[in-house]
């Protein structure tokens, strides 16, 4: 699931032993490749990082739910399981980090909203339907997205390696 457009960002969290890069790192990876714009994939960093209270969450150190995700009951998914929270909440639980990051753009293109990946609107229709506070749009927003710059970086500069190995694997 890692590709190498993420795996110098994936390397440098696991040097600093970051998970929150990590997931950053897969956010804004996934996001590039699926055609996100850079503001709408901040936004689900931010999302990612309110979800998991800046990656301390226990569901998110335990069971690698990067966004707070249910127990997935009529879409395809990568969960491998189901928790149930002590306030018994059913919240999926994943193999990886990188299945619970995937799975949140498998999210999106479920309910339809690939065709607002680069919008300016993005939070606005996205949040609505992923949870029922008025407020959880403006939540997501007043979260601070630390080490933004070195995660996009990190990703960008392995741009060339990615397209390098396109190259060599499909022969241009």
């Amino acid at each position: 699931m890692v590709s190498a457009i993420t795996a110098l960002p994936v390397l440098v969290s696991k040097l600093t032993n970051s998970p929150t890069l990590k997931a950053q790192a897969l956010i804004v990876g996934y996001g590039l490749l699926k055609g996100y714009s850079l503001s709408n994939i901040k936004w689900l960093c931010k999302q990612f990082r309110l979800e998991t209270g800046n990656g301390e969450s226990n569901v998110f150190k335990s069971f690698n739910n990067a966004f707070g995700m249910g127990c997935v009951q009529q879409r395809q998914h990568l969960q491998n399981g189901c928790y149930v929270a002590p306030n018994g909440e059913n919240i999926g639980t994943y193999a990886s980090i990188a299945n619970s990051v995937y799975c949140r753009y498998m999210w999106d293109a479920y309910w339809g909203f690939d065709t607002d990946k680069r919008s300016t609107g993005y939070a606005e229709v996205v949040g609505t339907k992923y949870h029922e506070s008025a407020a959880y749009v403006a939540a997501v927003n007043a979260v601070s997205v630390s080490n933004w710059g070195t995660t996009v970086a990190l990703t960008l500069a392995t741009v060339p390696i990615e397209l390098f190995l396109i190259k060599k694997l499909w022969k241009f």
